[in-house]
């Protein structure tokens, strides 16, 4: 559904995320309104393994959210990029799972877990 770019905040002078809807769907009024709810989502969560949300942005009729820059490979390849020992797995997926726990406590349902 959408892209995220690393940008700088000029204002606060730290990196931050911003995640934008592709090309295609960001002049589609249900995208706009599905990427915001996904921002008010987020933002009632605060927990170490889900990012931050700072802002939400409409610029030129396009959502934007400002979120907290985890830098880093993704899980995906993190876990194909070499052999890992089984506690090296459990580790990184607890934490992602106590972040899945953290938002279905505040009533937030992940739908693209990988």
């Amino acid at each position: 559904m959408g892209v995220v770019y690393g940008a700088h905040d000029p204002e606060l002078d730290r990196r931050v995320a911003l995640k934008v809807l592709h090309a295609k769907r960001s002049h589609d009024d249900r995208s706009k309104a599905r990427l915001v709810r996904e921002a008010r989502a987020l933002a009632k969560l605060d927990h170490a393994n889900v990012v931050k949300v700072h802002d939400v942005l409409t610029i030129d009729g396009q959502v934007i959210i400002v979120m907290e820059l985890v830098e880093g490979p993704t899980l995906a390849h993190w876990k194909d990029a070499e052999v890992r020992t089984w506690r090296d797995a459990v580790a990184i997926y607890t934490q992602a799972a106590e972040g899945l726990v953290a938002a279905h406590g505040v009533e937030v349902i992940h739908r693209d877990f990988k």
